[in-house]
């Protein structure tokens, strides 16, 4: 079942943050996004910020 509480997620393998408005959970704090927009950074919440791994895919794969 959807869900439709405003939260925010970041791509790391694009390095983009999106609005995400309406999601189903998969597992865990996964979602799988229905409908979601771009947003800059500077406009993502504080909490969310600290929440998410921002560090790019690249950083995991250089370390191994």
């Amino acid at each position: 079942m959807a869900e439709t509480d405003d939260r925010y997620a970041y791509s790391r393998l694009t390095d983009t943050w999106y609005r995400v408005f309406d999601y189903d959970h998969v597992e865990g704090d996964k979602i799988i996004a229905n409908s979601k927009e771009e947003v800059a950074r500077e406009d993502v919440p504080q909490e969310w910020l600290e929440r998410i791994d921002e560090r790019p895919l690249q950083a995991e794969t250089d370390s191994q």
